[in-house]
């Protein structure tokens, strides 16, 4: 019996396990093969879509399904397909040109299953409804890209104050803000997971730093913030690590074992 057997770790990419500009540290890297020696299973949950991830993930192995766009994708580990997945249903299109209305964000993409995405700008001469009326189908997640955080905060204060059914919404850096089904988010996904692997399962554990992550650290048995994390993350969590430039992932296992 292997001393992490059972343990499924589940942890944010950027800004989290990686260091700015996506590099990893060969610390994380060594404490990673020594979990999954031990039996432990260890995956991914971002906010980028999964061929991104799997480019990412070719200096270092996941073990286990990895969670993609925020939680609306759940994927086999080895094949990158799609497993279980969460898209968006209702007036998308409606609400889209609802927050380009507010006039405070300047982009807005709406993400497919595809790799190829499209952007709206503010200077297009279209709506974002007429700008995506096309665009293929399924919908997961929309991305709107603010000049300031003080405007993402403000779309977010409003987006929370709409209390739109069918619909939830964070941000995943300062100035930017995401929209997505209210069924997909990375703790739904985990959870997903868990059930998923069965009785290979007895704890896990989820990390992270930022908004788009507090549903990850509440769904887990024990739920980390990194320490460059901000506050609302760091008040969700069980516990608080080192910050991700000391290697965080690694201090995780270290106390696990």
């Amino acid at each position: 019996m292997g001393k992490y057997d059972g343990y499924l770790l589940c942890t944010d990419f950027d800004g989290t396990f990686a260091l700015p500009g996506t590099k990893l540290s060969e610390e994380n890297l060594a404490a990673v093969k020594r979990f999954q020696k031990g039996g432990g299973l260890f995956t991914i949950a971002s906010g980028r879509q999964p061929q991104f991830i799997r480019e990412l993930v070719k200096s270092f192995e996941v073990n286990a399904p990895v969670i993609a766009l925020n939680g609306t994708m759940v994927c086999d580990e080895r094949s990158f397909q799609v497993i279980r997945d969460y898209p968006m249903e209702g007036d998308v299109l409606g609400l889209l040109d609802e927050v380009a209305s507010l006039n405070l964000c300047d982009h807005i993409t709406l993400w497919n299953d595809q790799e190829a995405r499209d952007m709206w700008h503010r200077d297009s001469g279209l709506t974002p409804g007429q700008y995506y009326a096309n665009h293929p189908k399924p919908w997961y997640k929309a991305v709107m890209v603010c000049p300031d955080e003080r405007n993402a905060l403000a779309m977010r204060a409003w987006f929370n104050e709409q209390c739109l059914p069918g619909y939830v919404g964070s941000r995943s850096w300062p100035s930017g803000f995401e929209i997505q089904g209210a069924e997909g988010s990375k703790g739904a996904a985990l959870q997903w997971i868990r059930r998923y692997l069965g009785d290979r399962i007895h704890t896990t554990i989820g990390a992270g730093d930022f908004e788009n992550d507090i549903s990850l650290i509440r769904a887990a048995d024990i739920g980390y913030a990194v320490g460059n994390a901000i506050d609302e993350v760091k008040a969700a969590a069980d516990r608080v690590t080192v910050s991700n430039d000391r290697h965080a992932i690694a201090a995780i296992i270290d106390e696990l074992g």
